[in-house]
């Protein structure tokens, strides 16, 4: 378990100095993903993301699994290309996997182990860019 230790610094009632130390679990100062996916976080940042998905002409839908020992949320995207395929569990696992629509074979796939939303947010756009700039955007190709 990764921990953090901290340190603070107060006078005593004889206001001699007095040093004090915790220790608490990283995962305290984190947020989980199970505030994002079973607490349905991710919500709030619908019509953001809807909107920019729109403006890429991507079709898209997120989709919360049914809640299990590991809950997960997926996220599907659509371009004229590539089938698009996002999905976090609780636990931290991410996966990330583009399908080519004309041939059906994977053109991108990650795994990820992730500790925070925060992570998460930093590695969705990954797979949102690889769409997109597939696409030509903001040009189609010919």
């Amino acid at each position: 378990m990764l921990l953090k230790q901290s340190f603070s610094f107060s006078l005593n009632a004889d206001r001699a100095p007095q040093l004090k130390a915790s220790v608490r679990p990283l995962w305290v100062y984190m947020k989980p993903l199970a505030e994002l996916i079973s607490g349905r976080g991710f919500d709030k940042f619908q019509p953001g993301l809807t909107s920019r998905f729109k403006a890429y002409k991507f079709a898209y839908r997120l989709t919360y699994c049914e809640p299990t020992g590991d809950t997960a949320m997926r996220l599907d995207f659509e371009s004229t290309l590539h089938l698009g395929r996002v999905t976090a569990w609780e636990s931290g696992a991410c996966d990330l996997e583009v399908l080519e629509i004309s041939t059906g074979s994977v053109v991108f796939t990650e795994h990820h182990q992730l500790n925070s939303e925060d992570e998460f947010h930093n590695i969705l756009p990954r797979l949102v860019l690889f769409m997109r700039d597939a696409t030509g955007w903001p040009k189609p190709p010919a």
